[in-house]
């Protein structure tokens, strides 16, 4: 196998990995729905709703909402610990393989080099805990505006519930909504996480350069797309790195010997055997595909998410 397709059957793992954190966290959000419409049907049971009682039923909601995002923090930020022990690991077996240097020669980030790298490493403009913050204020804007909304409209709590679950017509959902963007900021740290312990592993292991590795398929963005191919130096303070946007599936790969990949990931699927083909794109998918249909989502099968053990057990990484 070549260093590039060791690469990109990395990344398909890292995204099953990004699945995997989303589904974690995914049970907060749904805790914290339960106990919301809990909440309003407690404090809206009683005949009187004045716009005092109202504000102060949101203002209660407001503080389960906030909770909860302070227990995701913690919580996510160990995950993402985590997956950043196991990339500089990762990182340091590859080096080892396709070089001559020798294993115990191989320098991993540190115990304060990881967490920084989690906490500190600012994506897309704002560090961690500034987008769970950010996050939490959206819930709560979206929620107290539904609310607000349908009993203005004059709905009873299993219609709010409907409104806010999005199941309302005209209705956004702020439960759908929250949903949505928290999963973003999820994948999006992921990636982060993954290709600032990739690019500081290789740095310190004396690696000049990177390349940057675009998913080109129809949801490849325009500054992705752009982007695909395109060198950097390690430590050049103008370089660019993903994640470029929320849900960025872009990686970096090493440039050794100064010899850029040519590759792509439609490339890198072809040469691969039909299993694997398969386990990538899902049954449908693949079957298109192999009818002659254009690669139209490059994304992990949900289906074949792995715990960090698994994975370690596959690419022979020890956790």
């Amino acid at each position: 196998m070549s260093r590039y397709d060791q690469l990109v059957k990395h990344a398909i793992y890292m995204r099953g990995q990004s699945t995997r954190v989303v589904r974690e966290i995914a049970v907060y959000l749904q805790d914290l729905e339960v106990d919301i419409l809990a909440q309003l049907e407690n404090g809206l049971s009683s005949p009187r709703k004045s716009p005092a009682h109202i504000n102060a039923l949101l203002r209660q909601i407001q503080i389960n909402i906030n909770q909860t995002f302070e227990e995701i923090g913690p919580e996510l930020k160990g995950k993402l610990a985590s997956l950043a022990e196991y990339e500089t690991k990762y990182a340091a077996t590859f080096l080892a393989t396709v070089t001559s240097q020798d294993a115990e020669d191989i320098v991993l980030l540190s115990r304060s080099a990881l967490t920084s790298l989690v906490t500190d490493n600012p994506f897309d403009g704002k560090i961690l805990s500034e987008w769970i913050t950010d996050q939490s204020e959206s819930m709560r804007r979206s929620v107290w505006q539904q609310v607000r909304l349908g009993i203005g409209q004059g709905e009873d709590v299993s219609q709010l519930s409907k409104r806010l679950k999005g199941l309302t017509e005209g209705a956004e959902g702020a439960f759908k909504l929250n949903r949505r963007q928290t999963e973003a900021m999820v994948r999006t740290a992921v990636n982060h996480t993954s290709n600032e312990a990739f690019r500081l592993t290789f740095a310190e292991n004396e690696v000049e350069k990177y390349q940057v590795s675009a998913v080109l398929d129809s949801r490849t963005s325009k500054t992705c797309a752009g982007l695909d191919g395109k060198v950097f130096r390690m430590n050049d303070p103008k370089r660019l790195m993903p994640p470029f946007h929320p849900n960025c599936r872009t990686i970096i790969v090493p440039v050794l010997d100064d010899e850029p990949f040519e590759s792509t990931y439609g490339d890198w699927l072809k040469r691969q055997d039909e299993s694997t083909q398969r386990n990538v794109l899902g049954p449908a998918r693949f079957r298109l595909w192999k009818s002659g249909e254009p690669l139209g989502s490059f994304i992990d099968n949900e289906g074949h998410v792995l715990t960090l053990e698994q994975l370690g057990v596959e690419e022979g990484i020890s956790i």
